[in-house]
């Protein structure tokens, strides 16, 4: 197990099964790390919005959603003073060019597609975790 600092993971993502394997991933890589998710952006900023909200550390963000999809989720959390500081690792099954430079645009720190493996997964989310500019190569992940 690795030494990750300690932080609070929001995920925003839509699919229960998706969650559920991010979770287990997240759990792989630090079973101590608080975690909580939203089903959609409508959901997730409203919670974060709130002035009793403990706002997470870093937010995984599925860019494919119902109702408020990641890009629109995306582009009004950095309008907001008091959220547009959090880290945004853009979480999809896409791998399109325009959804990485969308990201990039709107301030996401890393484009991670999901991985077809977990071992890939908990991969990448242990180095948006550690924040590793120089790392080994882990091919479902981009950096900004």
């Amino acid at each position: 197990m690795l030494q990750i600092p300690a932080y609070k993971v929001l995920l925003i993502d839509d699919d229960a099964d998706d969650r559920m394997l991010f979770f287990k991933a997240l759990t792989s890589v630090d079973p101590s790390i608080p975690h909580e998710y939203d089903e959609n952006g409508i959901f997730a900023l409203n919670t974060l919005r709130s002035a009793d909200a403990v706002l997470p550390d870093y937010i995984f963000l599925d860019f494919n959603m119902h109702r408020m999809g990641g890009e629109e989720f995306l582009a009004l959390l950095r309008m907001e003073e008091k959220l547009k500081h959090i880290p945004v690792a853009v979480l999809t099954t896409s791998n399109l060019t325009e959804h990485k430079i969308y990201s990039q645009k709107f301030g996401a720190t890393y484009f991670i597609t999901k991985p077809p493996l977990c071992r890939e997964l908990v991969k990448a989310i242990s180095i948006v975790l550690q924040n590793e500019k120089e790392h080994a190569p882990c091919e479902c992940l981009t950096r900004f």
